[in-house]
């Protein structure tokens, strides 16, 4: 296998979170293998995993809000874009304390992915979060509307595992993946 040469790009749609691109491309084994592809720049993202012990258990903070592109209400850890120029793990630490008003001593990444490498050109950053701090109250851009959620981490699982209607989000599940075996719950 050899990867595909590009001999033209071009920006064919913009927008404020994404555009899009037209690559020609043919491939590098068989050059009469040729074509017109299409692909999604978006700006990677940093998802962070809140940890924090009460009582004992243990517990993770995640957030309640309306997405535009499935129209329902989704059970999310916090996430969001990475600035042009910011660092993945800045970029976890501010979206951590903006949507929940928290802080964090302890975070680490424990995983990036390509959320579909067939036609997005961005990368998601996941990241652990422990030794919570309330710092503020949450800092919300414009048009956000954000629940803040305290749940066990063992009712996350399940609420995830069990496919529930707020609990869809694939990018969630990836997440809560590589935290399970990060923490080595799962081989």
């Amino acid at each position: 296998m050899k990867k595909w040469l590009t001999d033209e790009k071009e920006n064919v749609f913009n927008s404020p979170i994404f555009s899009v691109n037209k690559f020609k491309r043919h491939s590098g084994i068989d050059p009469k293998k040729q074509g017109d592809f299409y692909t999604i720049k978006a700006s990677n993202w940093a998802l962070v995993i809140p940890l924090y012990y009460k009582n004992d258990k243990l517990y993770m903070k995640l957030v309640k809000q309306y997405r535009h592109g499935s129209d329902e209400l989704c059970v999310e850890f916090p996430s969001g874009k990475i600035e042009e120029g910011e660092d993945p793990r800045d970029a976890a630490i501010r979206e951590l304390e903006e949507e929940t008003g928290w802080s964090a001593s302890y975070i680490e990444e424990i995983g990036s992915i390509s959320p579909n490498p067939a036609i997005m050109e961005n990368i998601a950053y996941i990241f652990i979060a422990k030794d919570l701090v309330q710092k503020n109250a949450q800092n919300l851009d414009e048009l956000e509307e954000i629940e803040v959620l305290d749940l066990l981490e063992e009712d996350v699982v399940k609420r995830y595992m069990g496919s529930s209607d707020d609990a869809k989000n694939a990018m969630m599940m990836t997440a809560l993946m590589f935290y399970l075996r990060a923490e080595n719950k799962i081989k």
